[in-house]
């Protein structure tokens, strides 16, 4: 069962490209406003995306908490902002889910503090959940909530 749900930003909400960001997949702010409505979802990236969120479509008040790198002693990989989501989401590790890209950097510190890992458009055999695009994931959390 899934409590809350967590995004990674950066290559998995939006891309960056020329020094710009936009959505990895169009469907993203529907699909993150209908998951707000059913289940807490939030946000940790090492940028912070406060004022660049607004400019892909994507409301900051759909999001329950926004954790920046620079909220945490170090940026991820670093275990911090993952135990920091584990204490700000208040239900047990096992019902919370993380959504990224990078091994390294999402799944692994994930899955090491004991929460489940998934990833979005490409297929990940550590994660613990890989969705082919986002509203996978809407279907999914309305299942398992």
């Amino acid at each position: 069962m899934i409590k809350h749900i967590w995004f990674d930003f950066s290559d998995t909400l939006a891309s960056i490209s020329y020094f710009s960001y936009c959505l990895t997949d169009p469907n993203i702010p529907k699909v993150l406003e209908d998951l707000g409505k059913i289940i807490p979802i939030s946000l940790f990236s090492n940028i912070d995306v406060k004022k660049i969120l607004p400019e892909l479509g994507i409301n900051p008040r759909w999001f329950t908490h926004i954790l920046s790198a620079n909220q945490v002693r170090a940026p991820k990989p670093a275990l911090d902002g993952f135990n920091k989501i584990i204490e700000l989401s208040g239900v047990p590790r096992e019902e919370i889910i993380y959504i990224g890209d990078h091994l390294e950097k999402d799944i692994i510190p994930a899955k090491t503090v004991g929460i489940k890992a998934g990833t979005v458009f490409e297929k990940v055999p550590e994660a613990d959940y890989c969705f082919e695009d986002f509203k996978d994931i809407l279907e999914f959390i309305k299942k398992n909530k």
